[in-house]
């Protein structure tokens, strides 16, 4: 049987792509810990891929440099992960 997912909340971060706002972040692999200064996020909204950053306490997100994103997309799990939520988007435009 496999771990389901565990949703970790924070703050309200603004993916630097889009601006939506996201306050929910879900861990896709076991034992994964809570985001933190480094860790992925990929929005839900336009799916961009960005890093958290610690900034004077909080967490933000910010951009990719291009060495992360290559890095970052050379993984087929986060591959799946932007086609799975590209495709729930267009099933709730449909």
């Amino acid at each position: 049987m496999s771990e389901p997912f565990i949703d970790y909340r924070t703050h309200i971060v603004r993916c630097p792509g889009c601006g939506a706002g996201m306050d929910g972040h879900l861990a896709t692999r076991p034992g994964q810990s809570p985001p933190d200064d480094g860790s992925v996020a990929i929005c839900a909204e336009c799916s961009q891929i960005s890093i958290f950053v610690m900034i004077m306490g909080h967490l933000a997100l910010r951009e990719p440099t291009r060495a992360e994103l290559d890095d970052v997309l050379r993984d087929e799990h986060v591959q799946e992960i932007i086609t799975g939520m590209r495709m729930l988007r267009e099933q709730d435009r449909g």
